[in-house]
């Protein structure tokens, strides 16, 4: 009964199904594409990178460029210090259609865990009614119930008629500021979560208390809100955060359908309807919303039977304009993963240590690894993803055409992956997919598509049919990369030019990764090839000096000793001295990988030799000791084909000096400080 690796779950005379990601309905049989934003959260944390979002992350202000689900509202600076999705089961998806105005027909987000999809499926809450909106505006919360006035739109008359104080709310903003506000804000609140919400108290009075940053225990008195000394509680210029700690008790009782039953999530709700603008009407800014324990004036860590509490800190606006805080900026060692060789000296210690000390560990340690990989439960693959992945023509059935198999792909990306068939056969049964209501664009659990596939596999002609179809050539995978990415990678140049062709992948022709490189610099780290694809990348437009973390394609091809790369880049006016985050030139990351040829081209075309890292090592260096015996002749880099009686020519040899630059800096940037590099001793 339940389509697409649905689970069935057996009832008396009735049945449900436990849908996989992406499918909804009575039997899974409706396909929502839930990364259908995917695209957008890339190209938006680009744009949070670009505004360097990571240095305005905490400081208390909402700043609009960095307020995307993509970039945690700011961190939460503008989702009330949280993040209102994360237990929603398709965050983005349901992030980007909060309260937007429009009913989730598919359900997909009308839950609690997903905040009702912003209430978008429930009626409009009723106004109350004219004749009697003054007197229950009046009577608002006086602690008698008032039944005339215990209506959605009149906000339960405060919670007068309720019989239980299920939540509890706290809420800081000034004390002048909050007297003039509370009623709006607590009829607002109250509309907005659909529930009775009013200010706690207890046997002391109303609970509201300071906050200069952090809770205070000194109460103030609403009466003297109302009155005109209120100079004790007004801030003063030279503080940072002031204001006022209010517990408000949210009561549901009265809600019929869509009711919130978690208090965190009245506060991820909060902490979104805020990243929405959408609690503009409250007359004051929400800065916290945490679910917390309420206080008591007996024990403070006193617990209120059948409540929890909810702590919202609100600042007004000019209290953030008065903040002396200043941003704080962090700068950690960026790690970048050994080589191959590195990787094999590193393994094979490490495990002959394990065997010599604790020969049971390596057991325990594989044990744990086959347990973990052992939990994740793939759909089953239907006959259509065996025909697709197999060399049996396929049969095309149109009710599974879509369903996800193994690592959540399709019969297409089976099918693209294919390399029993030939091309041909490759083309001709991808068009039967798609002519039977195939979805080019669905991607698998790597969040790859069909077209990404076959790119890598470099079928050209699957690739041409794919895009004619109406395959989105732009749409990137877990790593953020774009078929364009993987074709530049693979130096492809009739798939970079086929990709080129489409306009969408001209205009993002720099896009970078997650890891900060763009497809001319993923094709500049290549050391095999010539710099023809190169070359058909900046005739499109491609920027040989566009850096986001300081390394141009420059750098990649010093990295890895591309020398006709590096010449080619440097035709194209590429800044020869660019240095990267750690301070590092193309020159430096060259020599100190031991790197003859690139150091010599680099060199040759004017490289400055004195440029120093953050390390202030420069290239070029003064005489070091001779290396120690015993040794193949290495600095931090052992060789694994050394020999004994052979010693090699360091790069920085070409620099007159006698010994490469990471001979004693401990570390070349290609290893982490953490790992003592030693020379290998082969006999």
């Amino acid at each position: 009964l339940c389509l697409n690796g649905g689970r069935c779950i057996d009832f008396v005379d009735d049945y449900k199904c436990e849908c996989p990601r992406g499918y909804t309905g009575q039997n899974c049989q409706i396909f929502v594409n839930v990364d259908k934003f995917n695209d957008t959260d890339r190209l938006e944390r680009n744009q949070c990178a670009l505004s360097e979002c990571h240095l305005k992350a905490g400081d208390g202000k909402c700043d609009v460029e960095c307020n995307f689900y993509a970039c945690e509202f700011d961190s939460g600076d503008c989702s009330a210090r949280g993040q209102p999705f994360a237990r929603c089961d398709s965050p983005s998806y349901c992030s980007h259609v909060f309260k937007d105005g429009r009913c989730d027909p598919f359900q997909i987000c009308n839950n609690e865990a997903c905040l009702f999809d912003g209430f978008d499926c429930v009626p409009l809450t009723p106004r109350c009614p004219p004749q009697i909106i003054d007197y229950c505006r009046s009577h608002y919360g006086d602690g008698i119930c008032d039944h005339q006035c215990d209506l959605p739109g009149c906000a339960f008359d405060g919670g007068d008629c309720a019989t239980k104080k299920p939540v509890t709310v706290i809420h800081n903003t000034f004390p002048n500021q909050f007297v003039k506000h509370v009623d709006v804000f607590l009829l607002t609140l109250s509309q907005k979560l659909r529930a009775s919400v009013r200010i706690k108290s207890d046997e002391e009075g109303p609970l509201v208390f300071l906050w200069n940053g952090r809770p205070s225990p000194k109460r103030i008195p609403l009466q003297l809100l109302l009155s005109t000394h209120t100079s004790e509680f007004r801030p003063k210029r030279s503080s940072s955060s002031v204001g006022v700690l209010v517990w408000i008790e949210v009561d549901v009782s009265g809600c019929h359908s869509d009711c919130f039953s978690n208090v965190d999530t009245v506060a991820n709700y909060l902490g979104a309807a805020n990243a929405k603008k959408d609690l503009t009407e409250l007359g004051m800014p929400i800065y916290e919303a945490v679910a917390r324990l309420v206080p008591n004036s007996d024990r403070y860590w006193a617990f209120i039977i059948g409540c929890f509490a909810i702590l919202i800190v609100i600042a007004s606006v000019f209290v953030l304009q008065q903040r002396t805080r200043k941003r704080r900026s962090i700068k950690a060692p960026c790690w970048i993963p050994p080589t191959e060789a590195q990787s094999n000296v590193i393994t094979a210690t490490f495990i002959k240590f394990i065997e010599d000390i604790a020969p049971t560990i390596i057991c325990w340690v594989y044990f744990r690894v086959v347990m973990k990989a052992t939990k994740k439960v793939h759909p089953p693959a239907t006959l259509l993803h065996e025909q697709a992945s197999s060399n049996v023509p396929i049969e095309v059935d149109s009710s599974i055409v879509n369903a996800r198999g193994p690592f959540g792909r399709t019969a297409l990306m089976m099918l693209c992956d294919n390399s029993e068939k030939p091309e041909s056969q490759l083309v001709e049964e991808a068009a039967k997919i798609w002519a039977a209501g195939g979805d080019l664009n669905m991607q698998d659990d790597d969040e790859e598509t069909a077209l990404f596939i076959a790119v890598r596999r470099g079928r050209l002609s699957l690739v041409k049919k794919l895009l004619d179809m109406g395959a989105d050539p732009t749409i990137m995978n877990r790593n953020d990369s774009t078929c364009l990415h993987e074709a530049a990678a693979n130096c492809n140049l009739g798939m970079v030019e086929e990709l080129l062709k489409h306009n969408s992948v001209v205009k993002e022709i720099d896009v970078c990764d997650n890891n900060d490189r763009t497809p001319l610099m993923r094709c500049a780290a290549n050391d095999t090839v010539d710099h023809l694809v190169a070359a058909h990348l900046i005739l499109l437009g491609a920027d040989p000096a566009l850096s986001y973390n300081g390394r141009t394609a420059l750098h990649y091809a010093a990295q890895v000793n591309n020398v006709q790369m590096i010449e080619f880049l440097i035709s194209k006016d590429a800044n020869k001295d660019a240095q990267d985050l750690e301070d590092r030139t193309p020159l430096f990351l060259a020599a100190s990988h031991g790197h003859v040829e690139a150091v010599q081209a680099l060199v040759k075309a004017g490289a400055s030799l004195e440029i120093t890292d953050q390390k202030r090592i420069p290239v070029k260096r003064k005489p070091q000791p001779l290396t120690p015996p015993h040794s193949d002749g290495c600095g931090s880099t052992p060789s694994p084909h050394a020999t004994i009686g052979t010693t090699s020519r360091p790069a920085a040899s070409v620099l007159d000096s006698p010994s490469s630059d990471h001979t004693s800096s401990g570390n070349d940037g290609f290893s982490p400080n953490s790992l003592p590099m030693v020379c290998a001793n082969y006999v």
